[in-house]
């Protein structure tokens, strides 16, 4: 049997440094986190096969998850500055610390296209996100990423 990974040692990890040297910031006030990956389908269909056939065609990301509330907190900011301003933020999203060798994930230019407030009566203020991937101004567009 493989090893068996927790989902808390999983990460976000925004990068505060350039594409081709990042220096990763961990997303520590982030919680239950889901990373939703599937295709597009194209139709492949002809009258040679008889059957209906289908082709994978554009993949798609998009990133849910709870963030605590801490307007101090610069992860957070840059979070709500992308929702409010419309602007991309480099993250890694992996299932393990972004300097553990052999962590995996999906690195992407996101933009955050919710950032809904949560306000429960007995707990502390969240924010509920979902990014997807946008259109990179430097050209680098989503991989799946290993370190």
């Amino acid at each position: 049997m493989g090893a068996i990974k927790l989902g808390r040692n999983a990460t976000i990890n925004r990068n505060t440094g350039t594409y081709g040297s990042p220096v990763w910031s961990n997303v520590a006030l982030a919680k239950d986190v889901t990373l939703n990956l599937d295709k597009t389908e194209a139709d492949a269909s002809s009258r040679f096969s008889g059957w209906t056939l289908t082709v994978g065609a554009l993949k798609n990301a998009t990133v849910e998850f709870e963030v605590i509330e801490d307007t101090t907190d610069a992860n957070w900011t840059a979070l709500k500055n992308s929702f409010i301003n419309g602007t991309e933020i480099d993250i890694a999203v992996l299932n393990g610390p972004s300097a553990t060798s052999g962590s995996n994930g999906v690195r992407a230019y996101w933009e955050v296209m919710s950032f809904n407030r949560n306000e429960p009566l007995t707990g502390i203020i969240t924010r509920t996100v979902t990014m997807k991937p946008t259109w990179p101004t430097d050209g680098n567009m989503p991989v799946e990423m290993t370190v």
